[in-house]
C-alpha cells in the first residue's frame, strides 16, 4: 500500500476492495456452513427425542405389562396362602 500517506494508486484501491469482498464472502460461507450444521444438528435432535420418545413408550408398555403380572403373581400367592390357610386344622 501507499506508505506515504496521501491518496491511494487505483490498483491499491481495487485491492483493499478485492480484499474486503473476499473477507465478506468468507464470512457468508462461513455463516452458511453455520446454519448448515445447525440444520443437522435439528434433525439429529429430532430424530433422538422421536428415538427417546419410542424408548419411553416401550419401557412404559413393559413395565405396564410387568407390572400387571407381578400383581397377579401376588395376588395368586396371597391366595394360596389364604386357601391354605383355611384348609388347615385349627390348632388351638
Amino acid at each position: 500500500m501507499n506508505s506515504g500517506g496521501g491518496k491511494m494508486t487505483r490498483s491499491e484501491g481495487y485491492k483493499v476492495k478485492r480484499r474486503r469482498e473476499r473477507k465478506v464472502a468468507s464470512l457468508d460461507l462461513k455463516a452458511e456452513q453455520n446454519r448448515t450444521k445447525m440444520t443437522l444438528s435439528r434433525e439429529t435432535l429430532n430424530r433422538l427425542e422421536d428415538g427417546m420418545t419410542k424408548i419411553h413408550v416401550l419401557s412404559f408398555k413393559l413395565y405396564f405389562k410387568f407390572h400387571h403380572w407381578y400383581s397377579f403373581c401376588s395376588l395368586l400367592s396371597q391366595l394360596t396362602t389364604l386357601s391354605n390357610l383355611a384348609s388347615s386344622p385349627n390348632n388351638d
